[in-house]
């Protein structure tokens, strides 16, 4: 698989003090639960051990997140993020559809 990197504009903030453009592996994905389909930039990882995305994604779903198993993530930092691991397909355009487990 190959994809082109995507500019990202970062604004101005505390730690950035003027405007930025710095460049992301994001590929279109396409996430489906039954008769549902949300369509997402996801950013790639290629050293992650788990697909995750926002809760807000599950409620378009309708997917019942807090049934799933919860899960602990730690990331830079030691930070932990709480989440629950669901079953999704999910479609990486120009490639075939799968069920996968996210968080």
């Amino acid at each position: 698989m190959e994809f082109r990197y995507k500019p990202l504009e970062i604004k101005p903030s505390k730690t950035v003090k003027r405007k930025t453009v710095v460049w992301r592996p994001i590929i279109p994905v396409y996430l489906f639960n039954s008769k549902k389909v949300v369509g997402y930039e996801a950013i790639i990882d290629s050293g992650a051990d788990s697909n995750i995305f926002h809760s807000e994604i599950a409620d378009i779903l309708g997917i019942m997140y807090k049934k799933g198993s919860k899960r602990h993530i730690f990331g830079i930092g030691a930070q932990e993020i709480k989440g629950y691991e669901c079953e999704v397909e999910i479609k990486i355009e120009g490639f075939d559809k799968y069920s996968t487990k996210v968080i």
